[in-house]
């Protein structure tokens, strides 16, 4: 009974479908209910015990360049904690982190690569599943609408079924979107391949009904990694990262006053963190402090959504909270884990190539939607495991 109770205990794929739906259910309109929060309470201390059960693991193995990143970041962002921000919210944050990049991702080099395939598949078609129902149902109560509803059945009704915010809804659907293409390609009878062909339609439609403009990021990464993995060329592939980022920096540095419109206010954010960013380069300021701090760069300047959303961009939440040497370590993690994918799948042809494009597509989309959202790290939110989690499973299976 003991010996099952810790192979349970310590395969994060139980942990992770229980801490992702655990996240689902939050931005669902059942996020108050008792169960939900017992469930997060369960999902944190499991969390916690498994990060230092895979951190033992990895050390006894000896971490790989992506793993050793990963302690660095941990390490450094604790330190930081501890001397310049030390506080129980700022704790508590670390703790998150812990739980996400060593207890949510693993690199399992243990686990058979069926098994792993089959963990992604069960977790991907429950994603699908469980988004094709809560849509079909939020639909219906679209329809029941009305011009005179309350407030309370605004946030908690019928505008967004059962969804709480359109950004929610469009980037949930946007990830279904995906994982249901992942489904129909790796189903093997018809009548599977038939649901996940028609979820991947209406998730499709549930992105564009929802007007969510950070899930078209999410779409977006489809044709960028396609291209990406096809054309081989360093000069090229170099190119369609730096091309953009340059002009996106200068466009927002000599326009931003003018994207009001297009940013929904995100570039008075911005604008504030960077005022913020240059009076604490090193160390940043923590967690706690940032809502307060960034306010008093401009004080008499509106910040839209900086209280529920921080800083709707996690390469400026970074650097805000915890400096310019954690943002370097990060971006070190996500470069050391993309090249890994990105020549794997070069050395792959036809059905399989595809399907590993697939859910890259998706991992680098999640990356993209955080350069206007701000939850790969520091929060419990479904982006964060569903990043984690499909990076994690999705290098265990390069592994093999």
């Amino acid at each position: 009974m003991t010996k099952k109770f810790l192979k349970f205990f310590s395969n994060n794929f139980y942990f992770c479908l229980l801490y992702m739906f655990s996240t689902l259910l939050l931005i669902t309109t059942f996020n108050d209910l008792f169960v939900v929060k017992i469930l997060l309470k369960i999902s944190l201390v499991w969390g916690i015990s498994l990060s230092f059960y895979h951190i033992y693991k990895i050390l006894k193995r000896n971490p790989n360049k992506i793993e050793t990143a990963i302690f660095i970041f941990l390490i450094l962002t604790l330190l930081l904690t501890l001397i310049f921000y030390r506080n129980t919210t700022n704790l508590k944050t670390w703790i998150i982190n812990l739980i996400l990049m060593t207890g949510v991702f693993y690199i399992d080099k243990d686990k058979p690569k069926e098994n792993i395939e089959k963990d992604i598949y069960i977790m991907s078609s429950l994603f699908s599943i469980f988004m094709f129902i809560t849509f079909l149902i939020s639909a219906i109560l679209y329809t029941q609408r009305t011009s005179e509803m309350t407030e309370f059945e605004i946030l908690y009704g019928k505008v967004w079924g059962l969804f709480v915010y359109k950004n929610s809804l469009a980037i949930s659907a946007g990830i279904a979107f995906l994982l249901s293409i992942f489904c129909f390609l790796k189903s093997k009878k018809k009548a599977f391949k038939y649901f996940f062909l028609l979820n991947t339609i209406i998730q499709l439609i549930a992105v564009f009904v929802s007007k969510g403009r950070s899930a078209i990021l999410l779409l977006l990464a489809i044709p960028f990694v396609f291209l990406f993995v096809q054309f081989k060329n360093k000069i090229f592939r170099t190119s369609i990262i730096i091309i953009p980022s340059v002009f996106c920096v200068l466009g927002f540095a000599l326009f931003h006053e003018k994207l009001g419109g297009f940013l929904s206010g995100r570039q008075e954010l911005w604008y504030s963190a960077w005022l913020l960013i240059k009076k604490n380069l090193f160390v940043g300021v923590g967690n706690e402090a940032l809502v307060e701090k960034v306010y008093s760069m401009r004080p008499n300047v509106i910040l839209p959504g900086i209280e529920m959303g921080r800083l709707h961009n996690i390469l400026l939440q970074l650097i805000t909270e915890n400096g310019v040497f954690s943002l370097i370590i990060f971006l070190i993690i996500l470069y050391f884990s993309f090249s890994k994918l990105v020549n794997k799948i070069d050395t792959l042809t036809g059905k399989n190539a595809l399907v590993q494009k697939v859910l890259l597509s998706l991992v680098v989309g999640l990356v993209f939607v955080n350069l206007f959202e701000s939850n790969l790290i520091y929060l419990v939110s479904f982006i964060a495991i569903t990043f984690w989690t499909y990076l994690g499973y999705f290098l265990s299976l390069n592994e093999k």
